[in-house]
């Protein structure tokens, strides 16, 4: 198969790999079908995987002590989850389920920590996403009359 017509390529960071990259992480991506439900990171949970999704929805859900649950946050095509994997982490901080059901890669967490150094236009595109996730959180949690840019 040609690089460019690979499935995985439906997934927004994998999209934007050059090829020689792409060709260097795609040997540990493996295809599997996210139904409505499925929870793909469980909160302080070891990191098994780190999922590329291609279609659906996952929420990111987060918790208070006390046992509150909120949505934090959402992943679909455009990123990745677990995000701390992306940083070195083992250990989610949040749970991730899916909303809507999808199809995804998953790579195992040893062959992401295996791939980054070697493949440093990936790491760079995770550190961005996860850069992307935090201010998607962060404005969320604003009213609306304060998300509007300040005068400068």
């Amino acid at each position: 198969m040609n690089v460019s017509e690979h499935p995985a390529l439906r997934n927004r960071i994998l999209a934007l790999l050059p090829s020689h990259e792409f060709v260097n992480v795609a040997d540990a991506l493996q295809f599997v079908e996210l139904p409505k439900g499925e929870v793909i990171a469980r909160a302080n949970g070891v990191i098994e995987y780190v999922y590329f999704l291609c279609s659906g929805i996952g929420s990111v859900v987060t918790a208070s002590k006390d046992g509150q649950r909120a949505e934090a946050g959402m992943v679909g095509r455009e990123g990745f989850c677990p995000t701390s994997a992306g940083v070195g982490g083992t250990v989610s901080v949040h749970e991730v389920l899916m909303q809507v059901p999808g199809e995804a890669y998953r790579m195992p967490l040893l062959a992401l920590n295996e791939k980054l150094p070697s493949n440093p236009i990936f790491a760079n595109l995770l550190a961005r996403y996860i850069q992307t996730f935090v201010a998607q959180i962060v404005t969320g949690v604003l009213p609306p009359r304060c998300q509007q840019s300040p005068d400068l």
